[in-house]
């Protein structure tokens, strides 16, 4: 089976529609931005729209940041069909191979077993999670912030630079509308 991550950088491309609903049915509509936020940061060099492909065939979404302290995952999502096959380890393992650390995302708190398989997960990958208290500020005027953790691999920023990491994805990721 052959996984890759291709990038797109155009609402034209044909599986634009396979990005927005992925992400639609893998995200309450607090944590994502809008459709038309997202298209106009395709060409951003600092954010990176993925597609996963397995054999041709879109699977998933893994959009990245490249900030100036550290990469950062905005949203990673495989298909329910296939979720638990090994599929986003297999991802989530190669992006950590090619980029240098440190490498931060979001997680829902460890309250429910869905959030506590999703933080297992990241572990079993070598994150970190945060205890520090953190809040994702809401996408746009029409969203609500959402109370979430930060979870951090490479291990050399979190919690020590905890406010330095929240400035910066308060500045870059969460204040980009877009691309100018």
């Amino acid at each position: 089976m052959n996984l890759n991550l291709n990038s797109i950088h155009s609402v034209s491309d044909p599986v634009w529609s396979f990005v927005t609903a992925c992400l639609e049915e893998a995200f309450p509509d607090d944590e994502r931005r809008t459709f038309e936020s997202l298209a106009s940061l395709l060409n951003c060099p600092e954010i990176t729209c993925h597609v996963i492909v397995l054999d041709d065939n879109p699977i998933g979404v893994f959009n990245t940041w490249d900030l100036s302290l550290f990469r950062y995952i905005e949203h990673f999502a495989i298909v329910p069909s296939l979720r638990g096959k090994g599929f986003g380890k297999r991802v989530l393992h190669e992006y950590v191979q090619q980029v240098s650390p440190p490498i931060i995302l979001e997680v829902e708190p460890p309250i429910s077993s869905i959030a506590q398989r999703r933080i297992q997960f990241y572990e079993n990958e070598q994150f970190v999670l945060c205890p520090n208290t953190y809040c994702q500020p809401a996408y746009d005027s029409c969203k609500k912030p959402v109370a979430l953790k930060l979870m951090e691999y490479g291990n050399r920023l979190l919690p020590d630079r905890f406010d330095e990491v929240v400035d910066l994805l308060y500045q870059k990721v969460y204040q980009a509308h877009k691309c100018e």
